[in-house]
């Protein structure tokens, strides 16, 4: 038969119950001995007991030293205070481990000294200087080991990835947009940047609202016409692959004859509009009438033949 290793049911010698089975002997013998001397101080006692606890316990068990009268007052109040003093120590490390994680766990394996140097403010301000710009740069958070603030130079590219209610707006994009010492162009899909930085911008000048969607509330200060872009036939390509590319779906799978005799003929949907100063509005609606005649008429009257030869072919095709 083989031999089976047998394995200790008790806590192992280092385990944590060891440690702390260890210091409660230790905490009670001491305990003991500073009640028993003090007892016997207080009791007027000539020679005192020895300060070795292990002597000093098997004497007190053989009765070779008496208990000192003045030893249990002393050792039920030295009992209670040190019971107190590791309760309230016990109730601080409980709310320490319920609270949420704070960086500060984390600050030794954070950043110092000369680790922090390129995005210090000297360094900061030392690219700046050679900019000729007074801001040293954009300030990007406050060093947990030693507080000091971490700037962005004006030569540095900044990227933010986090999840939702991580104090992306307001810990990184409100302070940055705040700081700005000159234009400063932000674009977000909710209300609350605009609402937070719209006064504090109007300090350094004109603010422009582009708010096609509404989502701000505020009425557009300034707005873009595309068919501006549109100069070219080639200009008109461009961005008519920009709104394809906006709303076809990554997965879709484009037609090999109908989807760029599509785009051709929205194409020049936008030349058209943009000859005739037309907004933009006009092509979505000769899309929806098949035999609207009016972009190819257009596209001839600027010298424009085969466009509107082409436009005039879709028109005229077989439904």
């Amino acid at each position: 038969m083989s031999a089976q290793h047998r394995h200790a049911s008790g806590p192992a010698p280092h385990s944590p119950l060891t440690h702390m089975s260890f210091a409660l002997i230790a905490a009670i013998a001491v305990l003991v001995e500073v009640s028993v001397h003090a007892g016997a101080a207080l009791d007027g006692w000539r020679h005192q007991p020895t300060w070795n606890p292990l002597v000093l316990a098997i004497d007190l068990a053989r009765k070779r030293v008496r208990w000192p009268g003045s030893a249990t007052p002393v050792l039920i109040a030295t009992a209670a205070l040190l019971t107190l003093a590791g309760a309230a120590f016990a109730i601080v490390l409980a709310r320490r481990r319920k609270g949420p994680a704070h960086p500060d766990r984390a600050a030794r394996l954070l950043g110092t000294g000369r680790q922090l140097e390129p995005v210090s403010i000297r360094t900061a301000r030392h690219t700046a200087q050679r900019f000729g710009i007074t801001d040293p740069g954009l300030p990007v958070a406050r060093a947990v080991a030693g507080g000091q603030i971490l700037y962005a130079t004006w030569e540095d590219m900044q990227t933010d990835i986090a999840g939702p209610r991580r104090l992306k707006t307001s810990a990184r994009a409100i302070p940055t947009i705040a700081s700005a010492p000159g234009a400063c162009f932000a674009t977000s899909n909710k209300p609350d940047l605009y609402a937070a930085t719209r006064l504090l911008r109007e300090q350094h000048g004109a603010v422009w609202t582009l708010d096609p969607e509404a989502i701000a509330g505020e009425p557009p200060g300034w707005w873009w016409d595309p068919l501006s872009y549109v100069t070219s036939d080639r200009r008109a390509i461009e961005l008519t692959d920009a709104f394809v590319g906006a709303y076809r779906h990554p997965d879709a799978r484009p037609d090999a004859f109908f989807d760029p005799a599509g785009q051709k003929l929205v194409a020049n949907f936008l030349r058209a509009a943009a000859l005739d100063g037309r907004p933009i509005t006009d092509c979505y609606l000769w899309t929806t009438r098949p035999h609207d005649q009016t972009p190819a008429t257009i596209l001839e009257e600027h010298g424009l033949q085969l466009a509107a030869a082409s436009v005039l072919s879709q028109v005229h095709a077989p439904r």
